[in-house]
């Protein structure tokens, strides 16, 4: 497929500058760029269509295979968001 299309010149500029970076032909760097956005989009589309729980479910595993109470979970993020708290009191 051919696609003409027209870039800002700092737009081309940096396109340029990046493909001499990688020491490959602007065309064949514009081709991975657009290959890598369109892969990005479908990961992203294909997680946008998991459930709450299919995405939650390797942290549902995990939490079953610690054998922790639901008690020791809460006291242990109850202490993590205090000590984050702290840090950033600290930090001001």
């Amino acid at each position: 497929m051919t696609i003409t299309i027209d870039l800002p010149l700092e737009v081309e500029a940096k396109i340029k500058s990046q493909a001499l970076k990688d020491g490959v032909k602007v065309e064949d760097y514009v081709k991975s760029l657009i290959k890598d956005a369109s892969e990005k989009r479908e990961r992203i589309e294909r997680e946008s269509e998991k459930s709450f729980a299919e995405i939650l479910a390797p942290i549902h595993k995990e939490f079953e295979e610690s054998e922790m109470s639901e008690e020791e979970l809460t006291e242990f993020l109850e202490e993590l968001r205090e000590e984050v708290w702290l840090e950033k009191q600290r930090a001001k």
